[in-house]
């Protein structure tokens, strides 16, 4: 507010200086005179369009797996503005062919980054990948934006210039955030995009412009055999790093050697990401639904055996195709992980409430005569959850309640002290709504536990290591916790096991005297000085998993 208040001062003080200054003309440097006829001015649009839009893919593709949090916001949102800054500077800070040598390099590591996850299910460290999709962002902009800056017009143009480049701004968001997620049914604008910076090099002095066969037909090639390899690693993932290199390797080769004609440089980063997504999203997948809270997918894995959903990236639950089967919880839900033994220990616990539904299955763990509600957010969740076509968990183990709304909400609206046990267990794609961590939220959850009540919850992640997080906040509630990583071994996976890490969280330790001697439950034990999140505080820097 200061900040603003500041900002204002200083705009009122420089206008009032400007009214007592007289009407003069002030010579300006002369400019070459530059055509601003109706084919320039869409090249003004499309050249802001683009870095407008990516700043948007890119922040969604970032944060879909770590944490929607200003922090992640700001740092996309720094480097555009930053690149306007570098394109219209009075002297070059950057030259076009260190930026265009940098794309060529950042667009074949996003490429390969990709297709890594989309046909071999591996990912990589935070640093990694936030790193180079952000320089690919941060690169692309500058290119769009010194030819922004190159193709300016004379001061009597200006008005124009600047309203066709902030229109062309405002159609990237708009693309985005209203456009795309109607005519998409997944993000797919974000690798589109990347697609149309490619193919912008073409109007960079220097670069070459024509299109040839071969810049169709080599990308054909390319694409082809990512597809070959997706179609073939659909049902089977667990590729060791050789097969990775050896299909990885050329493919990058190619693409890279690409990169000297623009079209064919375009037309090879579609192919090799559009061929990896059109086969990771259609062969086995039996319903995309795409909504304001990402994208859900009902797809079947281990040869049609069990059917998964996936929410973004991450698999959010799985069922046995087998009838004899399907009431068995599986994956971070499986009766050898943390849940199945604490449900086998806990005892029968009458009042249950669950924040996030995934595919139900927790509800299997129900007893006769006991009470479950779940609270979900996504209607779209909700309903693959309960369409027997999909998943048979709450139609075979009936009598769950389902309420749809924020489940932070939900439950303040709930009496207190009226629940033996709640689990949390809310993601999004891999992360966690930081508002179900804060110490606000554990007071909340505290506060409706009925006497002997206890918290169970899911704090697996990838990215983000919310151990410390956790205890921390359990430590500033003055409450105690058990803790444990579970990794199944060979037998338990082959069962449909995950591995998870699970926190018990208790008001005292008798609450969870029923653990102790089970020694795969870990005292959990904040870090002397670490501060605890609140709604007003967290620090996703420091649970990043570098």
């Amino acid at each position: 507010m200061l900040g603003y208040l500041g900002f204002l001062a200083i705009l009122i003080a420089i206008g009032a200086l400007l009214l007592r200054v007289r009407a003069t003309t002030v010579p300006m440097s002369p400019r070459a005179a530059t055509d601003t006829g109706w084919r320039t001015r869409p090249l003004w649009i499309v050249l802001a369009f683009v870095p407008s839009s990516l700043l948007l893919g890119v922040t969604t593709y970032i944060t879909t797996d770590i944490a929607s949090a200003p922090l992640l916001w700001v740092v996309p949102l720094a480097l555009y503005l930053l690149s306007f800054i570098v394109a219209f500077a009075q002297r070059t800070l950057l030259p076009t062919e260190w930026t265009l040598r940098l794309q060529a390099v950042g667009m074949l590591v996003v490429a390969t980054m990709v297709t890594l996850v989309l046909v071999f299910s591996r990912g990589g460290s935070v640093l990694l990948v936030a790193g180079a999709h952000l320089l690919t962002f941060f690169v692309t902009a500058v290119i769009c934006h010194t030819e922004l800056a190159r193709r300016r017009p004379a001061a009597g143009d200006l008005t124009v210039f600047y309203v066709c480049m902030s229109f062309g701004g405002a159609l990237g968001g708009i693309f985005n955030a209203l456009v795309a997620p109607v005519i998409f049914h997944s993000d797919y604008e974000y690798y589109l995009v990347l697609v149309a910076a490619c193919a912008l090099r073409a109007v960079v002095p220097g670069q070459a412009r024509g299109f040839k066969w071969l810049d169709a037909a080599l990308p054909l090639v390319l694409a082809a055999v990512v597809a070959g390899v997706a179609y073939a690693s659909v049902d089977n993932a667990s590729s060791g790093v050789l097969t990775r290199l050896l299909v990885l390797v050329p493919c990058m080769v190619a693409l890279y050697a690409f990169a000297a004609r623009p079209y064919r440089f375009a037309l090879g980063l579609a192919g090799m990401i559009g061929a990896a997504l059109l086969i990771q999203g259609s062969v086995d997948v039996l319903l995309t639904e795409r909504n304001f809270f990402g994208i859900n997918r009902v797809r079947l894995i281990d040869g049609g055996a069990r059917t998964a959903l996936i929410h973004g990236t991450t698999m959010h639950g799985t069922e046995f195709n087998d009838p004899a089967r399907r009431r068995e919880p599986l994956a971070y839900y499986a009766r050898s992980g943390p849940v199945g033994q604490f449900m086998a220990l806990a005892g029968t616990r009458e009042k249950v409430g669950a924040i996030g539904l995934g595919t139900g299955a927790l509800a299997c763990y129900a007893q006769p005569g006991t009470d479950w509600t779940f609270f979900e957010i996504d209607a779209a969740v909700e309903r693959i959850a309960t369409d027997p076509a999909h998943f048979h968990y709450l139609t075979d183990c009936p009598g769950a309640k389902i309420v749809l709304g924020d489940g932070r909400l939900s439950l303040k609206a709930r009496p207190d002290r009226i629940y033996d046990l709640l689990i949390v267990d809310a993601f999004s794609s891999d992360a966690i709504p930081m508002h179900l961590m804060t110490k606000e939220a554990m007071a909340l959850y505290l506060a409706k536990l009925r006497p002997g009540g206890v918290v169970l919850f899911n704090i697996s992640n990838e990215y983000l290591q919310l151990e410390p997080v956790v205890a921390s906040v359990v430590a500033a509630s003055g409450a105690t916790a058990r803790y444990q990583v579970f990794m199944p071994d060979a037998k338990q996976r082959a069962d449909g096991a995950s591995p998870s890490e699970w926190v018990v969280i208790a008001r005292r330790p008798a609450d969870l005297a029923f653990l102790a001697a089970d020694p795969r439950w870990q005292a959990l034990r904040a870090e002397h000085g670490s501060q605890p999140w609140s709604d007003d505080f967290s620090n996703i820097f420091g649970a990043i998993r570098w």
